[in-house]
């Protein structure tokens, strides 16, 4: 699932970084961005080390084991995507989500997959294609 957003994310011109297992980033196409394992120590902190003021959008694949990696990496006023939750539903601090106006989203792995094979996001995502179409330069995040 991740390997297809971050093509589509690259695609549409965002500045992709992928998180996951050497296998996994390393079936990536050579030029999707930057590739973090996700081993990396305090993996928040080096997202932010690529992305300065967070990432505009970041998807969530895994759910409860990278909640605070998720929320450490994206900015303020930018959007969390979970979709699916292999680890357990994630649980952010709602109070942190507020003060920092971050969206967060929430959709199965069936419905995002069933958007992507009809070339169209979800409902729910298409406000994250849109940011990514109008911005360039948007940093996409996926631990």
């Amino acid at each position: 699932m991740g390997s297809l957003v971050a093509r589509w994310a690259k695609k549409l011109g965002a500045i992709v970084i992928a998180v996951g297992s050497t296998t996994k980033l390393e079936r990536l196409p050579a030029d999707i961005g930057h590739r973090l394992s996700s081993e990396t120590p305090d993996l928040g902190s080096e997202i932010r080390a690529l992305a300065p003021d967070g990432a505009d959008v970041v998807y969530d694949f895994v759910g409860r084991a990278t909640a605070d990696a998720t929320l450490k990496a994206v900015r303020d006023g930018g959007a969390i995507f979970t979709i699916g939750a292999a680890s357990g539903p994630a649980a952010f601090d709602e109070r942190l989500v507020t003060d920092r106006r971050i969206r967060v989203e929430h959709a199965s792995a069936a419905s995002a997959v069933k958007g992507a094979f009809w070339k169209q996001p979800p409902a729910r995502f298409s406000r994250a294609g849109e940011t990514v179409l109008s911005e360039r330069s948007s940093w996409i995040a996926m631990p």
